[in-house]
């Protein structure tokens, strides 16, 4: 496991958040510190060579105090 992020690496106003699983596995994201909320969901859509394939991540605050994006069980 990598090591956590710190809530402002993402640079001034900003907050650093990872993506786990998915398609994004290991990318990072850095936010604005105001659309930094917690249950907040983004949508990565996958266009290329085949079907639209929608991927769900919904925002978690981490125990270390960072940001992830988690991958969203299908509903």
């Amino acid at each position: 496991m990598s090591s956590p992020l710190s809530p402002d690496a993402g640079g001034p106003g900003r907050a650093l958040a990872r993506f786990i699983g998915g398609p994004l596995d290991g990318r990072e994201d850095a936010i604005p510190v105001a659309r930094a909320v917690a249950g907040s969901t983004v949508t990565h859509t996958y266009l290329h060579g085949g079907p639209k394939i929608e991927t769900h991540y919904q925002l978690h605050r981490t125990p270390e105090g960072g940001w992830e994006y988690r991958l969203k069980p299908c509903s």
